[in-house]
């Protein structure tokens, strides 16, 4: 899916462009077994670590912890969205910085919110974002959704997403779960709002 092209570029190349704009020497795939030869021919200039199992997107995040650096914010891409700007990932960060918070995910508002990760907020912060197959009716109709693009930092990201478990319908681990740690310590994230359009592509968030 994601080597899938449009006008001439796979999925894959629109988001790689936008991180190495960001980070030129700081990227890392998180690969499966069927990709991870390809992508490492691909991106030679990236680091690659495969996911040997679905265990779900904090196990995926998890396998890359070796591969971060020290002391380093960690921005989190998808290959399957290859419409979001370079501008939206600029004013994340730069949000992420001004608000010196913990961490900053981009969401966005939708009339059809069906299969997306629904977003609960106090006032700026997040207060926990359910996937759809855990909301029940009432969280179903909240129309703010997850993009699963975000920025945190390193040493609370890992810290934490290795206490996720998969106790859940799918028996996986959410990196959504992290945004409700976030609040219950205190530390919440904070949001910045872009438009559907930029998120097309995302695939359906469980």
């Amino acid at each position: 899916k994601i080597f899938h092209e449009i006008a001439g570029q796979s999925l894959i190349d629109y988001v790689y462009t936008i991180a190495k704009k960001i980070s030129k020497k700081n990227i890392i795939f998180v690969c499966n077994k069927k990709n991870n030869l390809e992508i490492s021919k691909k991106f030679d200039l990236s680091k690659t670590i495969i996911q040997k199992k679905s265990k779900g997107t904090a196990d995926a995040v998890m396998c890359a912890n070796r591969l971060v650096s020290k002391k380093t914010n960690v921005l989190i891409l998808y290959g399957d969205v290859p419409f979001i700007k370079l501008t939206s990932i600029k004013r994340l960060i730069n949000t992420f910085k001004k608000t010196k918070s913990i961490g900053c995910s981009l969401v966005f508002k939708t009339r059809k919110p069906q299969g997306y990760g629904r977003v609960e907020t106090n006032g700026k912060n997040i207060i926990k974002i359910t996937e759809e197959i855990q909301a029940n009716n009432e969280i179903k109709k909240i129309k703010l959704c997850n993009s699963g693009i975000l920025i945190c930092k390193k040493d609370f990201l890992f810290k934490n997403i290795k206490n996720i478990n998969n106790k859940n319908r799918k028996k996986e681990k959410f990196l959504t779960d992290l945004f409700e740690i976030a609040y219950n310590k205190k530390k919440p994230f904070k949001y910045l709002i872009c438009s559907e359009e930029e998120l097309q592509g995302v695939n359906k968030r469980k």
